[in-house]
């Protein structure tokens, strides 16, 4: 019960603030790219802290890291509700997403501790069914509240939520830890974060508009803004396929690899394989022995991280390869000297 109500909470957010954007402008003055960071604030950090969350619930507990979250949580929905400028609303959500991505990273492992046989795949299931009513009702009861009282309600509204969901956990929910549990990677947690919404991307982006447009005359912009567009769509699609492909056969070579250790899994390799491509092996460890779903689920965490390496790998050389051509392809002169703007332009 704990665990569902954490997790109706923090996927409520990500949808609910949504249809109350432009009471929130009207209410606090904010720009469009200020109620676009009301939005990402939470997604970012939600998505940043997950790994290193997920890493110091083994080691600390947990229970005690599910609480915290909780507890995170519930007090940065006050300080949203009570936000009197647009930067306090973004640095609120920011540490509600912070909090968020402890419950969420938590939330499996304690339903798998908690549950055995068919009780266990009833819990994933319900948690599942809970994940999805969160995102459906999301825009509905944020219309709702904020029609008919106030958008800051849409957070307030987590606060007697959180409070019943740090009851029950305190009451009812066990502690479990891992001894052997290896120390989060704070380095790689530095890069991803930076990684991510995309410091990269947004150094690029403007001098490549500027770029494609600058080096040829003025009356063929459109053309070579066309181009641009053009080459960033198969860029899109053309990476997909290449390194979905290649996360798919690293995966697949690892659990093959691997999966000859676990008694009894041997000739299931395709099944845990394909459950880790799709996402659902949660929904696959349910259903196994308790022994037999910890071996599992150590396997399938391997060969997740050895294929999101690879391609992350890849795209990295592609990236340095790219900028090594840019800046040996790219000159002063090869830029077309612009005139004055049109009338009304």
């Amino acid at each position: 019960m704990a665990v569902c109500l954490g997790m109706f909470m923090l996927l409520l957010d990500i949808t609910i603030v949504t249809v109350a954007l432009p009471d929130i402008q009207r209410g606090l003055g904010a720009s469009f790219s200020g109620l676009q960071w009301i939005v990402d604030a939470y997604a970012l950090t939600l998505a940043a802290f997950l790994l290193t969350a997920g890493s110091l619930s083994d080691m600390y507990g947990r229970r005690l890291l599910f609480l915290i979250g909780l507890v995170v949580f519930t007090g940065a929905s006050l300080l949203c509700g009570f936000a009197t400028s647009t930067l306090m609303l973004q640095v609120s959500r920011a540490v509600q997403g912070v909090g968020g991505a402890i419950m969420f990273a938590v939330s499996l492992a304690l339903l798998a501790g908690a549950f055995r046989g068919t009780d266990r795949g009833v819990a994933f299931g319900i948690w599942g069914a809970i994940t999805g009513i969160a995102v459906a009702v999301g825009p509905l009861l944020g219309g709702v509240l904020t029609s008919g009282i106030s958008w800051r309600w849409i957070f307030f509204v987590n606060a007697p939520v959180g409070a019943v969901a740090i009851v029950i956990t305190v009451a009812k929910v066990a502690e479990s830890r891992h001894p052997g549990a290896a120390r989060p990677d704070w380095p790689g947690f530095v890069l991803f974060s930076l990684g991510l919404a995309g410091a990269g991307a947004g150094l690029v982006n403007p001098p490549l508009a500027s770029t494609a447009v600058g080096v040829v005359r003025p009356e063929r912009a459109g053309m070579a803004s066309g181009i641009n567009s053009t080459f960033r769509q198969v860029g899109i699609a053309t990476s997909i396929a290449v390194l979905g492909t290649l996360f798919s056969h690293t995966v697949t070579g690892q659990v093959r690899a691997t999966m000859t250790t676990v008694p009894g899994m041997s000739g299931r390799t395709g099944q845990v394989a394909g459950a880790v491509q799709s996402g659902q092996t949660g929904r696959l460890i349910a259903h196994l022995p308790a022994r037999t779903g910890r071996a599992v689920a150590m396997v399938t965490r391997s060969a997740f991280t050895a294929g999101l390496n690879e391609i992350l790998l890849v795209a990295a050389v592609i990236a340095v390869v790219s900028g090594l051509v840019s800046l040996a392809a790219i000159r002063g002169q090869d830029f077309v000297a612009q005139g004055p703007a049109p009338p009304g332009g």
